[in-house]
């Protein structure tokens, strides 16, 4: 009976007795379609993906309220206020929207051309995107580590970085005869931590040496060992050929391939860390058992 031309039909299927559950779906869904913002996700959506990520817009904004007797001028007071918040973040993604492409690339919700739909073809491509993407920001970043706020931060991080150091540079001094030790782990820290929070832009990522790290120079230093070759000159090249390897993958925007790859990847490489620490691990009680043997002829009036 209503002269406007139906656009949606929302069908919902379920059991028997839930017919409440029923009406506050119902209600739910009538609330999302009177919302401007989802209505306009929704005429223009053509998957269900679309959908969902007007329903997550519509959730990072909605205000709920939780049951309960409340004051009807309190809820006007604060209705406002976060009326005009609500209106005013609409106005801002309103504005990023019409930004129709960055450089050359669609503008996503929360990512900003983060995410990216096909490879660029062009020499440097990702990095001059990163670039233009982190300028804004770079002078910030920097400065606001001198806020009280950050404090804390930067506390945590340098336990992190410190106590992370000792432990592994100390697993290194034993894999390597003190080759790599305490004190390169610690000066190995400092010296990639600056470089990547200066150029890298991000400087909550706590740089240092892990488990794989370990295993590598474990393995190295037993390789160069057994071939009599120079473990650091070995070591040296190493690095410079990853050095280049990486400069390669970034010139030619390689990291676009990442998107083909899944957690399979990391759990193949945790799988094979974790079992490399347990046969270690079964080792060291082996060759402790064959050097200290147990006496099972001892007299308890003998202790």
């Amino acid at each position: 009976d209503s002269a406007t031309i139906p656009r949606f039909l929302f069908i919902l299927l379920g059991p028997h007795g839930k017919t409440k559950s029923y009406n506050e779906i119902g209600r739910a869904i009538a609330t999302l379609m009177v919302d401007d913002l989802f209505s306009d996700v929704a005429y223009k959506a053509r998957d269900r993906e679309d959908l969902i990520a007007g329903v997550d817009e519509f959730l990072d904004e909605v205000i709920v309220l939780p049951p309960g007797e409340w004051d009807p001028k309190i809820q006007n007071k604060d209705f406002h206020v976060c009326h005009v918040t609500s209106v005013d973040i609409r106005a801002k993604l309103q504005i990023l929207g019409q930004f129709s492409t960055f450089l050359g690339l669609p503008l996503h919700r929360h990512v900003e051309g983060l995410v990216r739909s096909a490879l660029l073809c062009r020499f440097c491509g990702g990095l001059w995107l990163d670039i233009k993407r982190k300028i804004p920001w770079y002078c910030s970043d920097i400065y606001d580590g001198f806020h009280i706020q950050s404090i804390s931060a930067v506390l945590f991080i340098y336990l992190g970085c410190i106590t992370n150091a000792i432990t592994f540079g100390g697993l290194l001094g034993d894999a390597t005869d003190n080759y790599q030790g305490v004190m390169e782990s610690f000066l190995g820290t400092a010296l990639a931590g600056t470089v990547f929070c200066l150029f890298g832009g991000q400087p909550l990522i706590i740089l240092s040496s892990t488990g794989p790290i370990l295993i590598f120079e474990k393995l190295l230093y037993d390789f160069s060992k057994s071939n009599k070759v120079d473990y650091m000159e070995l070591r040296l090249w190493i690095g410079l050929h990853s050095c280049l390897q990486c400069f390669l993958l970034v010139v030619s925007d390689a990291s676009y391939i990442i998107k083909y790859m899944t957690r399979f990847t990391e759990e193949g490489f945790s799988s094979l860390i974790s079992f490399i620490f347990i046969s270690d691990a079964l080792k060291k009680l082996v060759w402790g058992k064959s050097m200290e043997t147990i006496n099972g002829g001892i007299q308890v009036n003998e202790l």
